[in-house]
């Protein structure tokens, strides 16, 4: 008798086999999918790292483009003015966002501006997107050198002419042996460092008269030539008794150095700080017949700015001014920076006449009385025996120096007409004192490792 055939074994192990390579899949799949996960939180990790870096950058660049104002780490643009047992120090700390409003992490600055040089330490923290990773921060430790604007006694793109009984030479307001002992310029004390140069070449320099003195080197571009003296001229950083003169070989002065024409690069425009283009304004000022004003710390801007017969403005704290039109300071008018105090001016307008009394800068430091002229200042005038202690920075501007003028401090300009008994008296201590503006350049670099919860 004949049994029918029972698929049911079959069937079993077709089951069991499906079930087999089911869960082999599932494992694999599970695999992969841990795998495609934790490579996407490493690829996510690893970006956070990096933008952490980035916003520590960020966070240096934001101090760099601080530390270049004299009105700067104010408190109303967020920053903190900190002390520890060395000085103090200045923080801020700002949220970034990206184009579409998302957070995307913090910027942190530690500005060490009691250094020197100073130190500036960025910290940028990246925030976490998947959860479960926490945020990534790196700190980065800058050292930021302070390059003045201010090198030489004159700088200018045009020839330069040397006429009359002028007199350039050097001095350090924080030296006393190399000033009258009160920070004030000393002929008995001078130096000779009173350098000049001009971006020109062929007949670039010349002495066509009087016994104009420069104690110092000369510099042109490349191809400038000293034309022949005529008078009693000399030059070269030595004494009188063994400087250049009209006659004597200009080889000597050559080989020591005293004539070079390597000067390639053309000093920058001036560059309205952006405090100052949002600056609150103070209108017109007009001070005539013994009128008196003071202005007070700010960023400020003024449309024209005219001081007059024994009328004064007086500066009161850290003031940085905009003056949008022409600025005439004469006859007896002044501006006071008493001790203390500081003057920036950017001058917008095409005239510039600080003639007569002129400012008075009780501190005595020229860096304290810095003046600039924007693109559109055509002409400067100090005359009838200015006496300015200050830098004048206006690298598209005629400035004429002329009567018993007498400049303490530093002149860039355009041209310039210099004559009679006019002085121009370097302050070396511009070349290293910035008095919290200037340009800084990158001197050292290095990330810095958290140890004990404290970056070192």
């Amino acid at each position: 008798m004949l049994h029918p055939h029972n698929p049911r074994p079959s069937r079993g192990s077709v089951l069991l086999a499906a079930a087999i390579l089911t869960a082999i899949f599932a494992i694999f799949m599970g695999g992969v999918l841990l795998y495609v996960t934790n490579e996407y939180r490493f690829n996510i990790r690893n970006h956070q790292y990096a933008q952490s870096l980035y916003l520590a950058e960020a966070a240096v660049e934001d101090a760099m483009s601080e530390l270049q104002y004299a009105n700067a780490f104010s408190w109303t643009n967020g920053w903190v003015q900190r002390t520890d047992s060395f000085g103090s120090y200045y923080t801020r700390t700002t949220n970034i966002y990206d184009t579409e409003g998302n957070y995307v992490g913090v910027c942190s600055n530690q500005v060490y501006n009691y250094l020197t040089p100073v130190w500036v330490v960025g910290i940028g923290t990246a925030t976490n997107t998947i959860g479960g990773l926490a945020n990534s921060q790196r700190a980065i430790k800058v050292v930021m050198a302070a390059s003045s604007l201010y090198q030489m006694a004159l700088i200018s793109k045009a020839p330069l002419s040397f006429a009359g009984n002028i007199v350039i030479d050097s001095y350090d307001s924080t030296i006393p042996a190399k000033n009258s002992g009160t920070g004030t310029y000393s002929a008995a004390h001078a130096q000779n460092n009173g350098n000049v140069a001009t971006t020109a070449g062929g007949n670039a320099v010349s002495f066509p008269g009087g016994s104009a003195h420069i104690d110092g080197t000369i510099d042109t571009a490349p191809g400038g030539t000293l034309t022949p003296f005529s008078g009693g001229g000399a030059f070269g950083p030595t004494n009188s008794a063994n400087q250049i003169s009209a006659g004597s070989s200009l080889a000597p002065a050559v080989s020591n150095g005293w004539l070079k024409a390597d000067f390639t690069t053309p000093p920058p425009d001036a560059t309205l700080p952006a405090a100052l283009a949002s600056a609150s304004n103070l209108g017109t000022i007009t001070l005539t017949s013994a009128g008196t004003q003071t202005i007070n710390s700010g960023n400020w801007q003024v449309n024209a700015l005219t001081i007059a017969n024994a009328a004064t403005l007086t500066i009161n704290g850290t003031v940085s001014l905009y003056i949008l039109g022409n600025v005439t300071v004469a006859n007896g008018g002044l501006i006071k920076v008493p001790v203390g105090s500081s003057l920036t001016v950017y001058v917008g307008g095409p005239m510039l006449d600080l003639s007569g009394a002129g400012v008075i800068n009780s501190i005595v430091q020229p860096v304290y009385d810095q003046w600039f002229g924007l693109s559109t200042l055509s002409t400067a005038i100090f005359e009838n025996g200015t006496s300015f202690i200050g830098t004048f920075y206006a690298p598209d501007t005629f400035v004429s120096m002329v009567g018993n003028t007498q400049i303490y401090g530093a002149v860039v300009c355009a041209s310039n007409t210099i004559g009679n008994s006019a002085g121009i008296h370097f302050d070396e201590a511009l070349k290293t004192s910035n008095g919290g503006a200037g340009n800084y350049s990158i001197a050292a670099w290095q990330e810095l490792r958290k140890i004990s919860g404290v970056y070192q």
